[in-house]
């Protein structure tokens, strides 16, 4: 008996692991199409056929996100911090989110920093923590972070312009001056570029448009901002399971 129990586990698990995969993936396209209650209730069936599946709990957390539902949106995205810390750094982003929207700043700030900890060259992370603490008028620890991104990225719009507000705020205007012209000056190039990939032939915009379309569908963390109102610093000490 035992034998044919043994025998039968690889089958088993096989067909677990494709009814699993075949719902997150019917999921994932209902969020494409905005159908986010409905794609909840698929990542919620995959969880009970694998209830560690990380993958469903971060995108049915995204989901409820989405519909404005923080608090369930927070549960899902902890409980896969608590599960594996190092699972991906949107998870944090998007956790931190969920806590800035109801104004529980400390905590949000307390998981970007984890997030950093976690993965010390993840720009959204140091990005969305910069312009918190700018809102805070925690300009030195604003700086810092925006100097961070800017070691790897000298012509990082956001960051530039991030990094100027906060030499404003300590108060050295000439460099923050020099900042500002250097973020335009970036952006005027940008804007060159730009124009300049521009297809001519209107047969070439078709298939462009077209991409672009399909790229908006895709979920993505909008690197570095949380609906605006950024996080700064914390040296406290990360805690998973504090929500």
């Amino acid at each position: 008996m035992t034998a044919v129990v043994a025998q039968g586990l690889p089958d088993l698990v096989d067909r677990m692991r494709f009814d699993t995969s075949s719902v997150i993936e019917g999921g994932k396209q209902k969020m494409l199409d905005g159908r986010y209650a409905a794609a909840i209730q698929h990542f919620t069936s995959a969880l009970k056929l694998k209830p560690d599946l990380l993958q469903a709990l971060v995108s049915r957390g995204l989901c409820h996100l989405t519909l404005g539902e923080e608090d369930k949106a927070q549960r899902d995205f902890t409980e896969v911090i608590s599960q594996d810390a190092g699972f991906n750094g949107d998870t944090y982003i998007m956790l931190a989110l969920c806590f800035t929207r109801s104004g529980e700043y400390l905590t949000a700030i307390r998981y970007l920093s984890c997030c950093v900890a976690q993965f010390p060259a993840f720009k959204p992370a140091l990005l969305a923590r910069g312009e918190l603490c700018l809102k805070v008028r925690d300009y030195e620890k604003a700086r810092m972070d925006f100097q961070r991104v800017l070691s790897d990225d000298h012509s990082h719009l956001v960051a530039r312009r991030g990094f100027a507000d906060a030499l404003r705020g300590l108060g050295d205007l000439a460099e923050a001056l020099r900042n500002y012209n250097h973020a335009v000056d970036e952006a005027k190039i940008a804007i060159v570029t730009c124009q300049s990939s521009t297809p001519n032939n209107i047969d070439d915009v078709g298939p462009a448009v077209e991409v672009h379309s399909n790229s908006n569908k895709q979920v993505s963390h909008n690197a570095g901002q949380l609906d605006k109102n950024v996080i700064p610093d914390s040296s406290e000490e990360c805690n998973h399971k504090d929500g």
